[in-house]
């Protein structure tokens, strides 16, 4: 009886202090989000094929759920999330998650890792599911941590956390009779690359050699030497950027096991000899990639007929680049031209990732729902554009922007070339494209708007891919085959 009462003592607690964080968070938010209070910062690192359709919505106008508490309001609700938690034994306990400075949510103090509740159960989180679940599962990428940290960001309630988090789980595929044993060595490591049925024994092995030998050397090593690879679209490097970022090193293991099963070589595109020599000024436009993509390679009849029998996007690319090699090496090499500094270049991907994504959607047949690119409707080629500026040194970077080139190029080629869309007039503000999209517990929608809201969201044709995104949750399917071949 006494425990009945303790309980019902911390539920009327947690509902009086949502109440109070609604009434003091709602015109705050609205505020910074209507004057369009969104700047240019260093970006911060950090789905399915079906959703949940029954998803929980709010009546209209109640965009709180999506927003921080004040500073003040904070302390208490944390109180009370960790004696709920305690109280009622419960599973969402990865609601405590560390966030990450972003300029969405001016005025607010983050907490920081000094905290050391919350920092010890996103640490829990990690660790539970390091030795669970793969990192990849027919071309979906286990993204749990990543995801509950920008959920979190964008202040999304306990129910859309263990929703998005199931939704993610429905995807992962388990790890099987793991002894801590494993068949890679120091010798033969780099000998079983791209063999996903290794993942368990490149986990152990660079755990080890983590412990042993520390981030850098372990990076020099073992990352860096890693040749001229583009597999699944390099969200590898997207994962071990979020590791680092939020010092977790089950999360880096994981991206060095990702990045090692995954490999694609692509040595035979980028095996030139760089003749630049006259640079026209033509080719200093922002705009270069897109020309290159949409103009040139979108209409090139080399690249007609798709390829049949793949299993995977990951083999598609494979067979791609053993066909194609010269052919993509020859816009390489027209790019490369390009007086662009690495830092354009990599602003220039980024316009056409954005491009593709806006691209990447259509109408079904009956005209009654949206559907969108699983590899192009998605953020993975922002993303990875932004990891590189995260955390790749100098002396790599113009080989890894080359990687993100080829990776553009190939997705575009894989999964159809679509035909480059106009501009729309968007219906939803930043606000309310927040709020569907999180309602939705669409993960892949979930973490492309989060993506999104790194870069500058003044810019009209994010907030066009914003609205396409927050439709598209409402009754949407993705697709994998490529719409560009419909």
């Amino acid at each position: 009886m006494a425990s009945a009462v303790t309980v019902a003592s911390a539920v009327t607690m947690a509902f009086l202090v949502s109440m109070i964080s609604k009434i003091t968070m709602v015109s705050a938010m609205s505020m910074a989000l209507e004057r369009g209070s969104f700047h240019v910062h260093p970006p911060l690192l950090g789905g399915h094929d079906s959703k949940d359709k029954n998803r929980s919505r709010t009546k209209s106008g109640e965009h709180s759920d999506y927003c921080f508490n004040l500073v003040f309001i904070w302390p208490i609700t944390l109180s009370a999330t960790i004696l709920l938690s305690s109280l009622l034994n419960n599973p969402f306990h990865f609601m405590l998650l560390q966030p990450q400075r972003s300029s969405l949510f001016l005025g607010v103090q983050p907490l920081n890792g000094k905290n050391t509740t919350i920092r010890s159960t996103l640490q829990k989180i990690v660790q539970e599911n390091h030795f669970l679940y793969k990192m990849e599962n027919r071309d979906r990428p286990n993204n749990i941590a990543r995801l509950l940290v920008g959920l979190h960001e964008l202040g999304a309630t306990p129910d859309q956390l263990s929703i998005a988090y199931n939704n993610v789980l429905v995807d992962t595929e388990s790890i099987h009779n793991l002894d801590h044993c494993t068949r890679i060595n120091k010798i033969n490591w780099d000998q079983f690359l791209g063999q996903s049925s290794y993942y368990e024994d490149y986990l152990v092995f660079f755990d080890q050699q983590l412990a042993a030998l520390g981030l850098t050397e372990t990076l020099n090593t073992y990352f860096y030497s890693i040749p001229n690879s583009i597999g699944s679209q390099l969200q590898p490097l997207v994962h071990l950027s979020f590791g680092i970022e939020q010092d977790l090193p089950e999360i880096i293991t994981q991206a060095l096991a990702y990045h090692a099963i995954t490999y694609i070589d692509a040595s035979a595109i980028l095996d030139y000899e760089d003749n630049r020599r006259v640079i026209s000024e033509s080719k200093r436009d922002l705009n270069l990639m897109n020309s290159i993509l949409f103009d040139l390679i979108g209409a090139d009849p080399r690249f007609e007929g798709k390829v049949e029998g793949y299993i995977t996007f990951q083999f598609a690319v494979k067979l791609l680049i053993e066909s194609k090699s010269d052919l993509i090496k020859t816009y390489l090499m027209l790019w490369n031209q390009s007086s662009l500094t690495l830092n354009q270049r990599l602003d220039a991907l980024i316009l056409t990732a954005v491009q593709l994504m806006k691209s990447s959607s259509r109408r079904n047949r009956s005209n009654d729902s949206l559907e969108l690119d699983w590899f192009l409707g998605g953020s993975q080629l922002v993303d990875s554009a932004l990891a590189m500026k995260k955390m790749i040194p100098h002396k790599h970077m113009e080989h890894w922007v080359n990687l993100q080139f080829i990776s553009t190029v190939c997705t575009y080629i894989v999964q159809g070339r679509p035909k480059q869309s106009s501009p729309i007039q968007p219906s939803f503000s930043w606000k309310q494209c927040i709020s569907e999209v999180v309602q939705s517990g669409d993960t892949k929608a979930i973490l492309s708007l989060i993506s999104l809201l790194k870069l500058n969201a003044s810019d009209p044709a994010l907030l066009e891919v914003g609205n396409m995104l927050a439709q598209f949750t409402m009754n949407g399917t993705w697709v994998k085959t490529g719409l560009g071949w419909i």
